[in-house]
């Protein structure tokens, strides 16, 4: 029975590809995956963030004399949908705090940005669980 409750979380892979480090030949990728918890947003709630290109582009801050960086503005607006990690991992492979500042040094990463949307966007179609099934 599908319950409706008043806020739908949910936990989904997110994953995108970085340079090999140096200790690999030239031109190599390494596959990266983690885990995030998401905050499924209504219909409503969604069509505010829709054009999230658009949200980082117009997000201030606190304090508008003080200019934040691209990647402080993605995790203020995704702090929206993300909630909590797992598997992501400090320079010591020491389990990383889920918080805002590690969210906005992760958010630094190029690609990282994009395939948190795309995962989002699959948990909220369900189009993981469907595949899975085949």
């Amino acid at each position: 029975m599908f319950k409706l409750v008043k806020e739908r979380q949910a936990w989904w892979p997110v994953s995108w590809h970085v340079a090999a480090d140096d200790s690999g030949a030239a031109g190599e990728v390494d596959p990266v995956r983690i885990e995030l918890k998401l905050r499924l947003l209504s219909q409503d709630d969604g069509a505010r963030i829709a054009d999230v290109g658009a949200a980082v582009d117009a997000f201030v801050g606190d304090d508008p004399d003080v200019p934040l960086t691209s990647s402080q503005k993605m995790a203020k607006v995704l702090s929206e949908i993300v909630i909590d990690w797992r598997g992501v991992g400090d320079a010591d492979g020491n389990i990383a705090p889920f918080n805002e500042a590690n969210f906005a040094q992760l958010l630094c990463l190029g690609p990282v940005f994009d395939a948190i949307l795309a995962a989002y966007g699959s948990c909220v179609r369900g189009e993981g669980a469907l595949r899975t099934k085949n």
